[in-house]
């Protein structure tokens, strides 16, 4: 079987006419009908019904386009692949990540990976939740990182499990404890943290107190965060991946007794299989959190 008569169902597949089908593949109407009649006759079973002058795909029709969808879309991964070996280059990896994980961790990693695999580029694009999981259905973006994600055919996503942890001055009076609780740490300056990202850490450590901490001072960003709270301006309560990354500025973590959950999914397409290059980051990426998971249940 030939690619191009795939091509062309599925274009045909999508426009639901012959004729648009044709225009967008550049050729002409006979011709797209032709490749049709090819790929019926192959296949042994009918891909459309004509009713009342407009095409209507049957059930098997329906059942056949998705499964050509898989294998177009592994055939364009594999021709990829093979030019990016010609032309001895791995290729790039697209990763699109929620604003919260992009700095710290995830610059780390991408720095040891590079020093492993120094002809794979990244493109690193920061973006909102919602429009990682739009990159990784629609095929722009390789690898994606995002808290709030809906369940969808058109991505695989895995769920990475933590808790916040409170940071504060590495000689603030709380710094020598191993584990406080919520209470504890409301009697101190709170640095807040203000975004929709954040919302249901909010939400959760109001719950638990049964009221909202007093906010001292406020940021958007847990990265900014940390930085007020290595100057003294009161401590916070983070993620750990974004914590651990930033003690060198003289920060210390501390577990919290109350368990607040910090969930995010790594995301990957179900109709844009992986090209060797992302495949290979993303095997080192899991690698790496497993790590500094382990390292969070030791801290």
């Amino acid at each position: 079987m030939k690619i191009e008569l795939l091509r062309n169902f599925v274009v045909i597949m999508k426009h639901k006419s012959v004729s648009r089908a044709a225009e967008e593949l550049g050729i002409t109407q006979p011709s797209s009908s032709k490749l049709l009649s090819q790929l019926e006759k192959e296949i042994n079973f009918r891909l459309f019904e004509r009713i009342k002058g407009r095409l209507h795909p049957t059930s098997d029709g329906s059942l056949f386009y998705k499964l050509s969808l898989k294998t177009l879309s592994g055939f364009d991964s594999l021709m990829n692949s093979a030019e990016q070996i010609s032309n001895k280059e791995l290729g790039v990896v697209n990763l699109r990540i929620m604003p919260a994980l992009a700095n710290g961790m995830l610059t780390r990693v991408i720095k040891s990976f590079s020093l492993l695999h120094p002809s794979i580029r990244i493109n690193l694009v920061i973006s909102s939740s919602e429009e990682v999981v739009e990159s990784i259905e629609g095929g722009s973006g390789d690898i994606g990182i995002a808290m709030r994600v809906p369940q969808s055919e058109g991505y695989t996503h895995h769920m990475v499990k933590m808790h916040s942890v409170c940071i504060c001055p590495n000689d603030h009076a709380l710094a020598s404890k191993s584990v406080v609780s919520l209470k504890e740490v409301t009697k101190y300056n709170i640095i807040g943290i203000s975004s929709d990202i954040t919302k249901p850490l909010n939400d959760n450590i109001a719950n638990m107190l049964l009221s909202s901490p007093t906010i001292m001072h406020s940021t958007n960003h847990n990265t900014t965060c940390c930085h007020l709270v290595a100057a003294d301006l009161g401590i916070g309560i983070i993620d750990p991946m974004t914590a651990l990354s930033y003690k060198k500025l003289g920060i210390k973590l501390i577990k919290l007794k109350e368990k607040i959950p910090f969930n995010f999914f790594l995301l990957t397409s179900n109709h844009y299989p992986l090209s060797l290059s992302a495949a290979k980051f993303m095997s080192y990426l899991e690698n790496e959190i497993t790590k500094v998971i382990s390292e969070l249940q030791h801290h």
